[in-house]
């Protein structure tokens, strides 16, 4: 297996993230780097490493490719919900 292929997301789907903030913080990346270099606003990028978003495939790719990790290391596939960009407040 190639690192391309640990990048390569299904066609379908969506992702949450669920290590992004952690490793960003534990290697120092500013969030305003990391929105810069995939093409999003800050505050989206905050929504998306507090899980309030989801993303789909293509950035969730991106943002692997752009870290360097395997995109199973910081998402994950959200089942029931591939077509929600926002995940319901569950308080």
């Amino acid at each position: 297996m190639s690192d391309m292929d640990t990048l390569t997301p299904p066609a379908t789907g969506r992702y949450i993230a669920t290590g992004l903030k952690t490793f960003l913080d534990q290697r120092g990346i500013m969030g305003s780097w990391l929105a810069r270099r995939i093409g999003v606003s800050r505050p989206h990028l905050v929504r998306i490493y507090y899980r309030q978003r989801t993303v789909p495939p293509h950035l969730a790719a991106r943002i692997a490719e752009v870290l360097a990790v395997p995109m199973e290391m910081i998402f994950e596939p959200v089942d029931g919900r591939e077509k929600e960009d926002c995940l319901p407040n569950t308080s």
